[in-house]
Order: C-alpha cells, then structure tokens, then sequence
C-alpha cells in the first residue's frame, strides 16, 4: 500500500476538512449575530436536537470510525476512546460557557478543536484505514477465534 493509500485516503481527509470547513463557516454567519444578551430576552426561541435539520451533521464522522475495522468489539474500543475525547472538549466549552464569556470564543475554541482533531486523526486515516482488513488482523487483539466468527457452512436463502 502507498502511503497515501493511492490518493483515496488523502482525498478522504480532504473531504472532511472541507465539510468542516463548510459546516463551521455557515455556524459562523449564524453565529455572527447570536449573542448572550440575545438568549436572555424574553423574545428567544430556544431550540434543541428535537428540531428540524439538527440530526444529519451528527453522523459526519462516522464513514471513518466504520472503516476502521469490521470488528464490533474495536469498533465499540474506537468508539469509547473518541466520545472520551469528545466529553473531554464538551467540558472545556461547557467551562468557557460557564465563564460568560462571547459566544464568538466559544465558536472559535470549539472550531480549532475540531481542526486539531482532523490534523490528529490524519495518521490514523493514512495508516490504519484499509479497504480490506484480513480477519487474522481484526482479530489479533481480542479474545475471540476464528472459529468463533466465521460460518461453518455457507447461509442460503429461504423464501
């Protein structure tokens, strides 16, 4: 494999920088106008998850966190370690909010973090992401056996 995987991997990398990018770019003309004293008038609609058009970014990264291996048990290890992390950031922005400070620092500490994991995560896309992965591999560090995830006899189909 090239260290660039053939481009493909690259490409990837490129795609979600630019999706960032792009989602941070438009919260920013959001965000440009939203300030405490906004949020505190009696007039302020507040809105949560529940509402339209909240969910689809949620799901961005997961493409990569799938790729990673076709192991339940790594990918739920994988899993762990990123929602770690990312409980890890939510305290630090939940302490700035604590803080009072503008909504504006917030927005920019949370989009350089955001940045600064993409930067981080690039080796591990370049050098960890495969189009196929050999079930020896996926199972060298877990407890399981082959014998334990491979069929014995091919699944037919009953209609």
């Amino acid at each position: 494999m090239a260290i660039w995987g053939g481009g493909e991997y690259l490409s990837g990398i490129l795609i979600q920088c630019s999706e960032l990018l792009l989602i941070q770019s438009s919260g920013y003309a959001y965000q440009r106008g939203y300030t405490r004293a906004e949020v505190t008038a009696d007039s302020y609609i507040k809105s949560d998850w529940t509402d339209a058009g909240y969910v689809g970014p949620m799901f961005l990264l997961l493409g990569f966190m799938g790729a990673l291996t076709n192991s339940s048990r790594k990918a739920a290890n994988f899993a762990g370690f990123y929602k770690g992390i990312q409980s890890a950031g939510a305290a630090t922005i939940y302490r700035i909010d604590a803080l009072d400070k503008p909504y504006m620092n917030i927005f920019a500490s949370s989009w350089a973090l955001l940045a600064g994991s993409l930067v981080i995560a690039a080796p591990v896309i370049i050098w960890k992401v495969q189009d196929t992965v050999p079930i020896e591999e996926d199972l060298r560090f877990s407890d399981e056996s082959l014998g334990d995830v491979v069929a014995v006899a091919p699944v037919s189909e009953k209609v």
